[in-house]
C-alpha cells in the first residue's frame, strides 16, 4: 500500500484542506459540569470564530442545551457593555435573575 501510496501520490497540487479539532484537555468537561454542579457560573472568551467556538463547547459538553448563550461580537467597549447590561436586565425584567442565580444549586 504504501509503495503504490508513493507511486501515484507525487506532483500534486494541493486544492483543498482540512482543519484538525482542538481538544480540551482531559478532564475540562468534567471540572465545569462540577463547577455547573457548584453553582458557579462560567463565561468564556476565545479568539476561535464564533461559530467553531459555540461548536466544539457543545461537542465537549462545555455548553449544554439548558445554557444560556450570549454572542458578543467584536466591537467598540461601550457596545459590549450595553449588551451585557441587557442580558442583564432581560433576566431582571423577566423575574428570572433569581432563578439564574440558584439554577446550579436547586439541580
Amino acid at each position: 500500500l504504501t509503495d503504490a501510496a508513493l507511486a501515484i501520490e507525487r506532483s500534486l497540487h494541493i486544492v483543498g484542506a482540512t482543519a484538525i479539532e482542538d481538544k480540551l484537555q482531559k478532564g475540562v468537561p468534567e471540572t465545569i459540569h462540577s463547577l455547573e454542579e457548584a453553582g458557579i457560573k462560567l463565561w468564556v472568551l476565545t479568539g476561535d470564530k464564533r461559530e467553531t467556538a459555540i461548536e466544539i463547547g457543545y461537542s465537549t459538553n462545555v455548553l449544554t442545551p439548558k445554557m444560556h448563550v450570549t454572542e458578543i461580537a467584536e466591537g467598540p467597549e461601550e457596545g459590549v457593555k450595553i449588551l451585557i447590561a441587557s442580558e442583564f436586565m432581560k433576566l431582571v425584567k423577566q423575574g428570572r435573575l433569581e432563578e439564574y442565580q440558584k439554577s446550579s444549586l436547586v439541580e
